[in-house]
């Protein structure tokens, strides 16, 4: 599975062109998220799809309150939450490392902060 983190906007549909900010997040879907918003006290960090019937791929809104969570992680808080995100048995199965999710949870949360001082939602697309 394909995943990309992406800043978006109120019209962000199923076609748009990825002209935005984004991250590139392979293997990284909805229960990955869920583990994540877990270690920063987030509940459902990424909302339904909003075109359910996709058969291909699915566009999911992160939560505000995780966007803000996402926003606050520091360079000192991120290598041990890295540790303990690829320490779960979704990312032990897809082969997740300590130091591969700190580099991407960096880059998540850049790009969180930057959503927050823009006040701008995150999406994340997943393709099969």
């Amino acid at each position: 599975m394909l995943g990309t983190l992406f800043l978006g906007d109120d019209d962000t549909t199923n076609e748009s062109e990825r002209t935005e900010p984004s991250v590139d997040a392979k293997s990284c879907d909805p229960v990955k998220l869920d583990t994540l918003g877990e270690l920063l006290g987030v509940d459902d960090p990424a909302g339904d799809p909003l075109d359910p019937t996709a058969e291909e791929h699915w566009i999911l809104p992160l939560s505000a309150p995780f966007i803000a969570a996402l926003a606050k992680i520091d360079a000192t808080q991120r290598p041990d939450i890295a540790k303990q995100w690829a320490a779960t048995e979704e990312w032990q199965a897809d082969g997740g490392t300590a130091a591969s999710l700190d580099r991407m949870l960096g880059e998540i949360a850049k790009l969180a902060k930057q959503a927050v001082s823009e006040d701008k939602p995150i999406f994340l697309w997943l393709s099969l």
